[in-house]
């Protein structure tokens, strides 16, 4: 029997280096070369082994592997822009949104609100759906989730308006309130819950709205730690949501938060840096690391395209509870002095960002 022991003993030791090097083996940074792709949706494909981008300039969904090689995976006329694409793991479905990105310069467009669904596998188009005539207003329809039914949930960034699309393609309206509205660039990144609600975000007020399937109408905000206006959004293991989001000093990192009412208020509990001047949007999970892709939206109708891509594996470092402590105790110190004192506390902006393009989703 002690044989026995120090045998499983000597296999758990042997283990833990196998484990830390597969962690290892993942990749930091992809450069997907392709002149002119400007990607703003991303998805992890694990079955594939493979990550899907989307194109703001081309619509065409692209495969992406470790060592930056671009591969062509869905090509479909009615794709103009594919912003916020999302894979429904549940039917082997890959959900893309389309949207004509020339809305979001030109004032008088009223753009399209649409959705295509693709069988993971072998790319071949399972529906095309048309929401553009549901609402009036403009359009631009952002980020995708589904539930496990094989119901997709559909963000419009310029009218306040989440839409409904049934596995057959039938599109409704899920809710539409001015609650989910903002000036300028409004709803953006979606996911799904296991509890039965969606979280989603508008950028444009910094804010997460909780809402539940059965009564959309209930829809609560979560009160955040701190003002964020979020991009890409997709929820982890732990239940935490990973986030592209634009803190108050109007920076984009990457944040992960956390949640212990069940999404009445929510904190960051971890943070990490990507490119900023890349224009990080969306975020995707493989092993359990947070993946960024970066769209250059500067560039885009630049006289020199560019011709590469960054893929970046972002560590999330979590946040240091003990100098919270020391921050609250310092304050307490300020507020005992005679003379007020300036707070360190970063304050929300009053406007959204006027360039709608820095807050497109995937």
């Amino acid at each position: 029997m002690k044989k026995v022991s120090i045998v499983i003993v000597v296999l758990l030791m042997l283990a833990i280096p196998f484990v830390s090097a597969q962690e290892d083996e993942l990749p930091d940074l992809i450069l997907a070369a392709s002149p002119g792709l400007h990607p703003e949706g991303i998805e992890w494909d694990a079955e594939g082994e493979r990550f899907l981008v989307g194109s703001l300039t081309q619509g065409t969904i692209f495969a992406v592997d470790d060592e930056g090689n671009v591969e062509p995976f869905i090509e479909d006329e009615n794709l103009m822009a594919s912003i916020g694409i999302h894979i429904d793991t549940v039917n082997g479905v890959l959900l893309v949104t389309n949207s004509d990105f020339a809305v979001t310069s030109d004032q008088n467009a009223t753009g399209v609100a649409q959705l295509g669904a693709y069988n993971l596998e072998t790319g071949e188009q399972i529906y095309f759906a048309d929401m553009t005539g549901l609402t009036e207003g403009r359009n631009f329809t952002n980020d995708v989730t589904s539930d496990p039914e094989g119901n997709a949930y559909v963000t419009n960034s310029f009218t306040p308006v989440i839409y409904k699309v049934d596995p057959a393609g039938n599109a409704e309206i899920f809710i539409q309130t001015e609650e989910l509205g903002a000036e300028g660039f409004g709803l953006n990144g979606i996911d799904y819950h296991p509890d039965e609600y969606l979280l989603a975000a508008v950028a444009g007020t910094q804010s997460l709205y909780k809402i539940p399937l059965g009564d959309p109408a209930s829809l609560t905000q979560v009160e955040l730690s701190e003002p964020l206006g979020i991009d890409g959004m997709v929820l982890n293991e732990e239940g935490n949501l990973v986030t592209v989001a634009t803190n108050a000093e109007g920076v984009r990192r990457v944040y992960e938060l956390s949640s212990d009412d069940e999404w009445a208020t929510a904190t960051v509990v971890a943070s990490g840096d990507a490119i900023p001047d890349a224009a990080p949007t969306t975020v995707t999970l493989r092993d359990g690391a947070a993946y960024v892709v970066h769209a250059h939206f500067a560039e885009i109708g630049g006289e020199e395209p560019a011709q590469e891509f960054e893929i970046m594996r972002v560590e999330l470092v979590e946040d240091d509870m003990d100098d919270d402590v020391d921050d609250e105790e310092d304050t307490d110190d300020t507020e005992a002095t005679d003379e007020p004192q300036p707070t360190d506390e970063p304050q929300p902006t009053d406007e959204p960002d006027a360039d709608a393009t820095e807050e497109v989703s995937g």
